[in-house]
């Protein structure tokens, strides 16, 4: 359930993604030593933060840090005799999102270097205000 603490979570690693992100940005391709390793240290942070909101909503079968995880839950429920047909939509709705995000990643990368650091916080900042959204209308 989305708590108060999800939030508070949720806002420090937007937080973090926004500072790795500016980082990136004035740093561009040049990064290295001490600047580099900050910029990994933020990225480390924010992914942690990821893993332990992810846990704590506690979506069955969807892992945020690995996707053979996802994957390897939605095939076990595909092979099943049984098995609720919404988790079904919502693994593979997550490895499309996976999907779509490193193709987006990619893209961004390839031909925005300097803002594709700052996909992951549209991304971050998109989610939160779609559960919002879905929340407001309940």
């Amino acid at each position: 359930m989305w708590s108060r603490r999800v939030s508070a979570a949720v806002g420090v690693e937007c937080a973090l993604l926004l500072v790795f992100a500016l980082g990136w940005w004035l740093s561009g391709p040049s990064a290295a030593g001490a600047g580099i390793a900050v910029l990994i240290v933020l990225a480390g942070l924010a992914m942690g933060i990821q893993s332990a909101v992810a846990r704590r909503l506690a979506v069955p079968g969807v892992s945020t840090t690995f996707v053979t995880g996802t994957i390897t839950a939605l095939l076990t429920e595909l092979t099943a005799v049984s098995g609720a047909t919404g988790d079904r939509r919502r693994m593979a709705a997550a490895i499309g999102a996976l999907v779509a995000g490193a193709v987006v990643g990619g893209l961004a990368q390839a031909y925005a270097r300097p803002a594709a650091a700052f996909v992951p916080v549209v991304v971050l900042v998109a989610a939160v205000l779609a559960v919002r959204g879905f929340r407001g209308a309940t």
